[in-house]
């Protein structure tokens, strides 16, 4: 399973409000304004975690397809997130890969099909299996 970001804000943090509300404390905590911005985000898969890049401070943005939001805790901006039609086919594909080997850049024009081309390649580097 691809990681998404309540995996990587804790186990108490395990529904929307729940990744909100942390938010909220996180950058209060750290002395930064919560920005509600406009500008959306598309998720892509980095070694097994759907991240996201923050258009204000190419930080990393954790994301989960349940929570319509991600949040930049380098900058405290809150972005909309915009799910890439295929994720759920690019999910599927890379399920069978080990999470060091799950990658998938949309926003960058990798398809599904070139997935299942890599996919194919390993099988065949390892003997068919």
């Amino acid at each position: 399973m691809i990681a998404d970001q309540r995996a990587m804000y804790g186990r108490k943090h395990q529904t929307v409000e729940d990744v909100q509300a942390f938010w909220v404390e996180w950058t209060a905590r750290h002395g930064l304004p919560l920005v509600t911005d406009p500008r959306p985000v598309q998720p892509y898969v980095s070694e097994g975690r759907w991240v996201g890049d923050c258009p204000e401070c190419n930080g990393g943005i954790a994301c989960w397809d349940q929570n319509p939001h991600g949040c930049c805790l380098t900058c405290g901006h809150m972005y909309p997130i915009v799910w890439h039609p295929d994720t759920a086919s690019a999910a599927e594909t890379l399920e069978v890969r080990p999470g060091r080997n799950q990658h998938w850049r949309p926003h960058l024009g990798e398809t599904v099909a070139i997935l299942e081309r890599e996919n194919a390649l390993m099988r065949h580097e390892l003997g068919g299996r």
